[in-house]
């Protein structure tokens, strides 16, 4: 397994009926040989900036249904030519078990 380094902080919106937005963000660093099969990429160290929105639809306090587009660039940031990196296009869904339900926040009248 070949090292890699990520950090995304995701923000929850506020809740409507029983759906809440979700945006997340980050960056990371990866150390991965696709750099041997795409001419875009030079070197195997590479940085990952991504950002990503969607949605949480609850039929339970327990369970959603989840769908997040992600939108992800590789390149390795300048450091030796060619830079021209990859981008990519994730659409991802599927379903969440929470252990135990999201606390909701308390009102304050």
């Amino acid at each position: 397994m070949r090292p890699r380094l990520h950090h995304v902080v995701c923000l929850e919106g506020r809740k409507r009926g029983n759906t809440k937005p979700l945006l997340d963000w980050g960056a990371g660093i990866v150390d991965t040989t696709v750099d041997q099969h795409a001419y875009e990429l030079s070197v195997n160290l590479q940085f990952t900036p991504q950002v990503g929105i969607g949605f949480e639809r609850f039929f339970s306090p327990q369970r959603a249904f989840v769908v997040e587009y992600r939108f992800l660039h590789m390149s390795n940031a300048g450091t030796l030519e060619p830079n021209r990196g990859v981008h990519s296009s994730v659409l991802t869904v599927g379903f969440r078990w929470l252990r135990r339900p999201r606390s909701l926040p308390v009102s304050q009248e």
